[in-house]
C-alpha cells in the first residue's frame, strides 16, 4: 500500500484491562496501520454502566491508515468484548513532524495603518444648549 494514500486518524477507547491494548495495536497492525502516538491510559469513573462496569480505562491511539480499511477495523473491534467503546476520527490537526510538509504560500504583508487622533467633542454650556433648541424648534 502506498504510503500517500494513508491518512492520519485517532482512535478513543474505554477497555476493561490494560491487556486489551494489545488487541487494537495488533488489530490496526494487521491492516497495515502504523501507530504514531499513544496516549496514557486512565483510570475513569464511567457517567453510566457499560457492560455492567462503572470504571474503565480511557486512552487513545494516533495511526496512520488507509481511508479503506477503516470501516473494516471498524468491524472488527466492534467483535471484541473487551473492548467498552471506541471511536474513529479523522486527525484534521495532524503532527508536521509525521505528515509530509506542505510549504503553505507566503502571506502577504500588511502595512500598519495610521491612527487618527482621537477627536473631541466640544463642551458646550447648558445656556447655549438651550439657545440650540429654541432655535431648532421655533
Amino acid at each position: 500500500m502506498e504510503e500517500e494514500n494513508k491518512k492520519q486518524y485517532e482512535i478513543s477507547f474505554l477497555l476493561e484491562s490494560e491487556e486489551d491494548l494489545k488487541i487494537i495495536e495488533e488489530k490496526i497492525n494487521f491492516f497495515k496501520g502504523e501507530i504514531l502516538e499513544r496516549g496514557e491510559l486512565k483510570r475513569i469513573n464511567l457517567a453510566y454502566p457499560i457492560a455492567k462496569r462503572n470504571e474503565a480505562l480511557f486512552g487513545f491511539l494516533k495511526f496512520l491508515a488507509e481511508p479503506a480499511v477503516i470501516n473494516d477495523l471498524s468491524k472488527e473491534l466492534r467483535l471484541e468484548g473487551r473492548i467498552l467503546r471506541f471511536l474513529i476520527v479523522i486527525d484534521i490537526f495532524p503532527k508536521v513532524s509525521q505528515t509530509k510538509e506542505k510549504k503553505l504560500p507566503e502571506k502577504p504583508k500588511v502595512s500598519k495603518v495610521k491612527e487618527k487622533p482621537a477627536v473631541t467633542p466640544k463642551v458646550i454650556t447648558n445656556e447655549e444648549l438651550e439657545k440650540k433648541l429654541e432655535e431648532i424648534l421655533s
